[in-house]
């Protein structure tokens, strides 16, 4: 059966700009009934039709004022039981309006057609009478073949279809559309709830100024919904979903799923597949992505659980919370925090006026944020940080660790690469792990000290200088050249491994170095700012400790 287009099988039901006028004026005086009124007289009348259908013919019903409750039934025959009411003060002239309504079946190529015709109407709206009080509905009941198509149009009633596995285009306004039990399927509504369950094929759902409950849809779905919360779930195929002004939730989707919404929060949950969601003042929480995943809001915070490919987050003015994504994160907010744990293929993680903290990564680490800390833990590759105004640590790094900061503390513990610091207006506090080797180490400072430990066995070269204060040491150091207290070239062990070298510059302070056994066994060497001279201002640097072949000719670099 060829599907007649929408266009032609509603053409009918097409309204001009008088009839918005008129529906007005039917609800404020007079029209369909949507209750009794005990001081009227009512007159009901029954319709019933049985028609067979053949082939792929279907059913199509184009009504208005009343409900309709289409379920699919054995064999093929449509039976099509109306019930029609009418309410007037006067018996005689409700009774005679009743008589005038007619239900129209007419059969043709492509199956049948039901149309309630009501009298003295354009646009099937009844004429209003001044000071009448004729109030008039028709409620329908029909059973049609399972299998075969459907198409409804109904206004001014709750329409409701079962059992019904034929495709099917059902539109509705001004009341609830519930679709049960169907096939694939495409429904619109407007003012008025709609509810779809267990259909068999892909569906399409539109509504407007009320809430979409969708659920166990074998095929794709997508859903546009304006001014409603949206529900969402068990889908086998791909979903898409547009909402605005409500809430979303999406669980269960069998393919790669896209939701944009605005003014709502959004919820994801268990998608085999992609997602992309966009939100605008609202919140997004997912969870359970097998592939890759792409979240974007404003004025809301985003939570990421479990995402099984690369994770794109772009935020603003909201937090964002990430734990397990098994591909590349990159995470960008502005005015929030960012908290990351267990990621298995590194991070970028980018926010302004927010803190970073995370853990538990393989791979390498970028970071950068002004006005909040930086906190990293247990990183399986490099670590790059660069933050204003905020603190930096880093413990368990494998990789190097390169930070530039200002107007606080740097610490760094337990580093198994490279260890480059660039600080102003704030002390450094760093240490080489154990069982990494010699290592480079840069580190430059202000207005603070700065405290190094490396493992008892290293072999480094020292050049250090400081302006205006001191260096002492405990730990053993070979000096050459000129030794004063405001400046140090020297050995740790044979120096025949990396190149440390110490500048602070207008720096009342001195440098200390002295060596301790712990548990980690690591030396100390540290430079403070002296008790006395607490106050002053100082500019400190720390150069690198490189490690040269054993064979070569060891060389020391002074930065004066």
């Amino acid at each position: 059966m060829s599907h007649p287009a929408p266009s032609n099988l509603f053409k009918s039901t097409r309204r001009n700009p008088a009839w918005l006028f008129t529906a007005v004026l039917v609800l404020a005086t007079g029209g369909p009934a949507l209750g009794k009124d005990p001081a009227q007289r009512e007159i009901t009348r029954d319709f019933q039709k049985t028609v067979a259908l053949s082939g792929n013919q279907g059913l199509s019903l184009d009504h208005r004022f009343g409900h309709v409750h289409i379920h699919g039934d054995s064999g093929q025959e449509v039976r099509i039981s109306a019930k029609i009411h009418v309410q007037d003060r006067n018996s005689a002239d409700a009774q005679d309006f009743a008589q005038k309504i007619q239900i129209e079946v007419r059969e043709s190529s492509d199956g049948v057609h039901v149309r309630t015709i009501y009298p003295d109407t354009k646009s099937y709206l009844p004429s209003i009478r001044i000071g009448g009080r004729t109030s008039y509905s028709v409620d329908y009941e029909i059973a049609m073949p399972a299998e075969a198509p459907l198409w409804l149009h109904n206004e001014f009633g709750t329409a409701e279809v079962s059992g019904v596995h034929g495709w099917s285009q059902i539109e509705n306004g001004h009341g609830v559309l519930t679709v049960r039990d169907a096939g694939a399927a495409k429904l619109v509504n407007s003012f008025g709830r709609i509810e779809l369950s267990n259909a068999s094929g892909n569906c399409s759902v539109t509504g407007n100024n009320d809430a979409v409950k969708v659920s166990n849809v074998k095929g794709t779905l997508e859903v546009r919904n304006r001014f409603g919360e949206i529900e969402v779930s068990q889908i086998s195929g791909a979903a898409t979903i547009y909402g605005g002004n409500g809430s979303v939730s999406l669980s269960g989707s069998g393919g790669n799923s896209t939701i944009n919404n605005s003014f709502g929060e959004v919820v994801v949950r268990n998608i085999n597949g992609s997602l992309s969601v966009s939100n605008s003042n609202g919140k997004i929480d997912a969870s359970d992505v097998s592939a890759n995943a792409e979240l974007k809001t404003s004025f809301g915070a985003v939570e990421a659980t479990r995402i099984g490919g690369t994770l794109t987050v772009h935020n603003n003015n909201g937090s964002v919370d990430i734990s397990e994504a098994r591909g590349f994160v990159s995470a960008t907010t502005s005015f929030g925090t960012v908290n990351a744990s267990h990621l298995h293929n590194g991070a970028n993680i980018v926010t302004g006026n927010g803190a970073i903290e995370l853990t538990d990564i393989q791979g390498d680490v970028y970071t950068k944020t002004s006005f909040g800390s930086v906190h990293v833990e247990n990183v399986k590759g490099k670590f790059t940080a660069q933050d204003s105004n905020g603190a930096v640590g880093a413990r368990a790094i494998e990789g190097d660790a390169t930070v530039d900061t200002s107007f606080s503390g740097v610490t760094l513990e337990n580093i198994g690469g490279k260890i480059l610091v660039n600080n102003q207006n704030g002390a450094i506090d760093v240490t080489a792990a154990s069982s990494s080797g010699c290592k480079d180490i840069v580190l430059k400072t202000s207005f603070s000290h700065i405290a190094v430990r490396v493992p008892t066995n290293a072999g480094y070269k020292v050049a250090a200088h400081t302006s205006f204060g001191h260096i002492n040491t405990e730990l053993p150091i070979a000096a050459t050249g000129t030794i004063d207290g405001n400046s140090l070239n020297g050995v740790i062990g044979n120096g025949r491994f990396s190149r440390v070298t110490a500048d602070l510059l207008w720096q009342f302070s001195y440098f200390f170095a002295r060596a301790k056994e712990n548990a980690f066994r690591i030396t100390r060497v540290a430079v403070g700012v002296k008790e006395n001279f607490s106050n002053s201002s100082s500019l400190a640097h720390f150069t690198s400790v490189t490690s040269p072949p054993a064979t070569a000719s060891p060389e020391i670099r002074s930065h004066k």
